[in-house]
């Protein structure tokens, strides 16, 4: 089966891995770089599709179709990417370069991966450590790959999870979100590989695939 065109969007963390970039991006993706990332993605090599932010973090590309919004705006660079990844017709995001950096803007990109899951809309974070993604709808299943550390959080209340093959399984375990107290999902292990489960709620997922 061939696989889903992808909306690749760079972001301008400060600590992202180019390297990682330049071979993880397929020939197909349609790339967005947003704001700073604009640098990344020159320095990977990447053939830029479309710039867009308000590149207070270095000027705006003359070279690239380029988006430019003024720096008091209501939506993040990377939202802004997002949404136009949807207006060209992409349902599947992976955002490079959304992690690291200010707390803040990695905190606004796990919402922003939430949100857009609401509207059918798959979005993943990921760099050369992590990997983060959203998990909504019962029965849902999520394959995780061996020799990895990964955490399961619970996102507006609890959720029931399963998860079959870890060092600590779980089975329609009760996860508690924010406002409740329980055992957490925090730091299980992947040695031959895991798959988690959701029964119910909501879950956000993240790989540590370095620990």
């Amino acid at each position: 089966m061939a696989e889903i065109k992808r909306c690749v969007i760079i972001g301008a963390s400060p600590d992202t891995d180019v390297d990682f970039i330049r071979n993880a991006v397929r020939r197909d993706d349609f790339v967005i770089a947003a704001d700073g990332g604009v640098h990344h993605a020159r320095q990977a090599g990447l053939t830029v599709g479309l710039a867009i932010g308000d590149f207070d973090s270095g000027e705006a590309p003359d070279d690239l179709e380029t988006l430019r919004y003024p720096v008091e705006k209501d939506y993040t660079d990377l939202e802004l990417a997002v949404e136009q990844g949807i207006e060209r017709g992409f349902h599947r995001f992976l955002i490079f370069g959304g992690t690291g950096g200010r707390l803040v803007h990695t905190i606004m990109n796990i919402m922003l991966m939430f949100r857009c899951a609401r509207r059918g809309i798959e979005v993943s974070l990921e760099d050369s450590d992590i990997l983060a993604y959203v998990m909504t709808g019962a029965e849902t299943v999520s394959r995780i790959p061996p020799n990895v550390t990964y955490s399961v959080f619970s996102v507006g209340g609890d959720s029931i999870v399963s998860e079959i093959g870890a060092k600590y399984p779980l089975d329609h375990h009760v996860l508690p979100g924010f406002e409740s107290t329980g055992v957490s999902g925090v730091s299980n292990f992947s040695q031959d590989g895991a798959e988690v489960i959701l029964h119910q709620g909501n879950m956000l997922i993240v790989i540590e695939k370095n620990i």
